[in-house]
């Protein structure tokens, strides 16, 4: 905004009539002065740096106040709030030290927000009766304050902490019992990673919060919460978080830093799994697998498919990652129609993966993952087929395919499969030291070619625009038999430690669009091309790779 303008809007706003008071951003060293101080509904002094304030506020009409002065504040007067009985909404970012007591006469208070500070002695955050909505949200504590449980009115909740030195894990960080439990209107409750330990069965005796308290939050619609215990995942509530409806939830002993996401997420990590599976997930597990579109899989080395997990589907489902578990396949082609929304599939380092999808019949039905844009496929020891017997339809509008550390993988699809990959735009495969082509036709992929009209003349990626291959030290050909491929749309090529491969068999439209290629020179200049024009192209756009292994730097 235009200075003038923001001057303009506010002296408009500042005015009598409309009863508000804007010094924000103006950097104020001291307390302004307000000559009318009964006609002020909203006051703000975000970003100044005040370092003293009067002992008492009279604002009898004040409905915010919006000060956040953070470390710019000495401390405020115990008798600063006093006159602001009528004071609603109240942000204090970055206030460190122990609150004014005048804090209790805020009878009218529904919203608090201590965002970034580090508070002391919190425990007259319990006067505030009618308080809706507290956010303590990257501040510290050095007690977790019990009197939290009187609050019977708060609608929101939020508690994701800054790690304090109080604490020396998170193990240290805990909900004292009959706390969360008090809080019937709760709707909202954000813990994140700052509280992990929670009792998961009934004991007479506890130290700390059990589960089953949050799972009675019959109102609760939002809940961010990370579990340390993972048999939690196989215990029943008898009231299983029905009414939930947007949660990130990780259940492990470890924790991630993952990405921002407004996605319905639940993280399981079986670190200390004995490679068992139990009968039956617990009853508030089914509820949100029920609901989850972000899956993480990780550790579980008796988790042999997904199948297992839960066998009534995963509808929503638009995001699955599985880590170091047991699977050998993902699931049945029956049970493919499940995951109607699954937009990206990650498998990383499962020992025991030897088939991602694998036909159980013939009749699969071509509207199967027609969501499926994304595929990573990495340190797969045992993977010899990603797509056996499956319809290659279903695989039509994939975007992305990585394939990395797949050593007995000897081809990555059928020329029916590319011929299908229209919408295809990053192929990347990088230490498959088994590969000898990338395409090449399985004993019966010519009868399915003929059935569905393939012309084997030449196969075109109208929308590929990255190509990377890499450390593929068997690889002799791009595609058997040769058949030309054209890349109308390739931007980049990158192609490294293939010393076999000696030919690239590109259309003459393949190379319009490419504006780098890297290489080994030496490599460059021993192969064999069809047309100068295509080798010229591809000289313009040259850059040498001077690499070691490159299998050490791949993730």
């Amino acid at each position: 905004m235009h200075d003038v303008v923001r001057d303009v809007a506010i002296a408009i706003a500042s005015s009598d009539s409309y009863g508000f008071m804007i010094k924000a951003g103006l950097e104020l060293r001291y307390f302004p002065q307000v000559e009318n101080s009964k006609s002020v509904r909203r006051f703000s002094l975000i970003k100044s740096k005040v370092y003293k304030y009067p002992d008492r506020m009279e604002f009898p009409e004040l409905r915010a106040l919006l000060m956040q002065c953070g470390q710019f504040v000495v401390n405020i007067p115990n008798d600063f709030f006093t006159g602001l009985k009528a004071l609603k909404v109240l942000d204090l970012k970055g206030h460190s030290g122990i609150l004014p007591t005048s804090i209790k006469c805020l009878t009218n208070l529904r919203t608090l927000c201590i965002h970034g500070g580090s508070l002391k002695q919190a425990s007259i955050l319990g006067e505030l009766a009618n308080l809706e909505i507290l956010s303590l949200k990257q501040s510290s504590l050095d007690v977790f304050p019990v009197e939290i449980r009187r609050l019977t009115n708060l609608r929101v909740l939020d508690l994701r902490l800054r790690r304090s030195h109080q604490y020396s894990s998170y193990d240290d960080v805990t909900v004292p019992p009959n706390v969360i439990s008090g809080l019937r209107k709760l709707e909202e409750m954000y813990l994140g990673k700052s509280f992990t330990r929670w009792e998961v069965e009934e004991l007479s005796r506890r130290s700390f919060a059990n589960l089953a308290e949050v799972a009675s939050l019959d109102h609760l619609t939002t809940l961010e919460i990370h579990i340390r215990d993972y048999n939690c995942f196989f215990v029943d509530f008898i009231s299983p978080l029905q009414n939930l409806m947007n949660f990130k939830i990780e259940v492990s002993a470890n924790t991630y830093d993952s990405e921002p996401s407004k996605a319905r997420r639940l993280v399981v990590d079986m670190r200390d799994d004995s490679g068992g599976l139990p009968k039956r997930i617990g009853s508030w597990a089914r509820v949100l697998l029920k609901r989850t579109e972000q899956l993480h899989l990780k550790n579980w080395k008796g988790l042999q498919n997904v199948e297992q997990l839960y066998e009534e589907g995963f509808n929503p489902l638009a995001w699955l990652h599985i880590f170091n578990c047991g699977i050998n396949i993902i699931c049945s082609s029956t049970f493919l129609r499940n995951f109607v929304c699954l937009e990206k599939l990650t498998i990383k380092s499962c020992s025991e993966c030897e088939v991602v999808f694998l036909s159980d019949n013939h009749n699969i039905e071509k509207s199967m993952l027609l969501c499926l844009t994304s595929v990573s496929f990495r340190d797969l020891p045992k993977l010899i087929s990603i797509w056996k017997g499956i319809d290659p339809y279903v695989f039509q509008n994939l975007e992305y395919i990585a394939v990395v550390k797949c050593p007995k993988l000897l081809k990555l699809f059928t020329p029916m499969y590319a011929k299908l990959l229209k919408r295809l735009v990053l192929l990347e495969i990088h230490c498959c030291e088994g590969m000898v082509t990338v395409m090449s036709n399985d004993d019966d992929d010519q009868l399915v070619a003929y059935s569905q009209g393939f012309n084997g003349n030449k196969i075109i990626f109208p929308q590929l625009e990255i190509l990377m291959l890499s450390d593929l030290r068997n690889l002799t050909s791009l595609i058997q038999p040769k058949i030309l491929l054209d890349f109308p749309s390739l931007e980049w090529l990158r192609i490294e430690l293939c010393p076999k491969l000696k030919q690239l068999p590109f259309g003459s439209q393949s190379l319009s669009k490419l504006s780098k290629f890297d290489a080994d020179r030496t490599w460059f200049e021993g192969l064999e091309f069809l047309d100068e024009t295509i080798k010229n192209c591809m000289e313009d756009c040259f850059e040498e790779l001077h690499f070691e292994e490159e299998c050490n730097n791949t993730n």
